[in-house]
């Protein structure tokens, strides 16, 4: 980058986005610059143990009509049939009618 590009993007009011904490937006918000916020936490609450063990099973290998198929290929078609669902309402009834352990709850 020369010393001109560096000159003008100085010169340049600053684009931010922001990753995480919205606090930190809005503070830079106040003060008049225009802010992308992006939504995101770190995996598993940041549990880097739990963390680990998310990140083996996102590539771990399921064994689906006698096919391997990774497991965020198989999440990606359920939500697909999620989505696509055409959903009917059969019925409304108390939750311990539904579910009887909650009867006496």
């Amino acid at each position: 980058m020369s010393t001109e590009d560096l000159k003008s993007l100085l010169a340049a009011p600053p684009r931010i986005v922001n990753v995480g904490l919205a606090t930190f937006a809005r503070d830079l918000q106040a003060h008049g610059n225009q802010v992308v916020q992006v939504d995101w936490v770190p995996p598993a609450g940041g549990d880097a143990a739990l963390a680990g063990l998310l990140a083996k099973l996102e590539f771990a290998q399921t064994v689906a009509g006698g096919e391997k198929i990774a497991i965020s290929s198989a999440n990606d078609d359920a939500v697909e049939r999620m989505l696509s669902a055409d959903p009917v309402l059969v019925d409304v009834i108390p939750a311990g009618q539904a579910i009887p352990r909650w009867a006496s709850a």
